[in-house]
């Protein structure tokens, strides 16, 4: 069912309310567990992953700081970021593009940003256009001078750097500081599991394979 009203469009349907109720219940781990603690022992620590995002986050977060929040990735540079000792604003975008996020999810979101010891949470709630950067419109909007992303290679876009200046409007640029660019998908659920962060994602593990994520929605 598609309820127009004026210039909000909403999907509703007996499945998504299902779905979403479900997400904000507990999911087992798409991993067995003696996998993700080895994953975290031997990449992520003794690899020296986590200690490289630290310092990348450390030598770069400088200045009104901000970390978008949308899924596992993002979550797992948000709590990079906060234990590290940055403070940043947390970025909840309400819409994929044009599309809506469920209520339950955005109030998800704020929660664990919330739970972590965010500064503030920032409720962007705009939609905006499939191809124009986000990150480039919150800058612009909030005067943010660094963001810090869960971007990664292969999972966002091939051509990414830890960190990336974009052009914001003539004259001001924002950072872009992706600490876990190199991480595979295992990773990150390591470090997750490792730190037993909540987790929220808008496709349960039964119906997607363990890289869903809120981007997957639309």
């Amino acid at each position: 069912m598609v309820v127009y009203d004026h210039e909000k469009v909403e999907f509703v349907c007996a499945l998504c309310e299902s779905i979403v109720t479900e997400l904000l219940t507990e999911w087992p781990w798409p991993y067995p567990q003696e996998f993700l603690e080895s994953v975290y022992a031997t990449k992520i620590m003794a690899g020296g992953k986590e200690e490289k995002a630290r310092k990348i986050i450390r030598k770069h977060a400088v200045g009104n700081t901000a970390a978008a929040l949308s899924g596992k990735d993002s979550l797992v540079a948000l709590h990079l970021a906060l234990s590290t000792g940055v403070s940043v604003d947390v970025i909840i975008s309400t819409h994929i593009a044009k599309r809506r996020l469920p209520q339950k999810v955005v109030d998800g979101l704020k929660a664990i940003a919330e739970s972590l010891g965010a500064r503030r949470v920032v409720i962007f709630d705009e939609p905006w256009d499939v191809h124009a950067s986000l990150f480039r419109i919150i800058a612009r909007k909030y005067n943010y001078d660094v963001i810090i992303t869960g971007l990664r290679r292969g999972e966002n876009r091939g051509r990414i750097h830890a960190v990336e200046s974009h052009l914001v409007e003539p004259g001001r640029t924002v950072k872009l500081v992706n600490p876990i660019i190199d991480w595979s998908t295992a990773e990150v659920w390591s470090y997750l599991f490792y730190y037993r962060l909540p987790i929220l994602t808008l496709v349960p593990y039964r119906y997607a394979p363990p890289d869903a994520s809120l981007q997957h929605l639309v």
